[in-house]
């Protein structure tokens, strides 16, 4: 469980760090906007794409899954929060820069956390 937990800590600054340079200097977006979008897209994507896709398709299926996911999921989010991650090519273009930090995260996922990778010898 501490596994996790360290894990989506560390997925959360990540994400946060990016969202601020990306929405807050460079778009004007709130602090309490990142944080709030920073907080449910590391979520969603822990879930969805760090136990499920990581694991079953691997680090490069997993970042290109991710992208997607944080593009829809910031344009989403900006359209309901009004601010400039609503129009689609910014959500784009931020995805791509959490993507950097995800291909990482996907290391460290799969040589701290998910036990799945070590038991299985094709991944060794």
């Amino acid at each position: 469980m501490s596994r996790h937990l360290t894990a989506l800590l560390i997925k959360f600054a990540a994400i946060t760090a990016i969202l601020y340079v990306a929405l807050g200097v460079i778009m004007d977006t709130s602090v309490t906007e990142i944080l709030l979008m920073g907080a449910i897209l590391t979520i969603v994507s822990y879930v969805l794409g760090d136990l499920m896709v990581l694991p079953a398709a691997g680090n490069s299926i997993a970042v290109f899954s991710d992208i997607v996911l944080a593009a829809l999921l910031l344009w989403i989010m900006g359209n309901a929060m009004d601010n400039s991650a609503g129009t689609f090519v910014n959500a784009l273009a931020v995805s791509v820069f959490l993507a950097i930090g995800e291909w990482f995260f996907h290391i460290y996922m799969r040589e701290r956390v998910l036990d799945t990778w070590r038991k299985d010898p094709e991944n060794v």
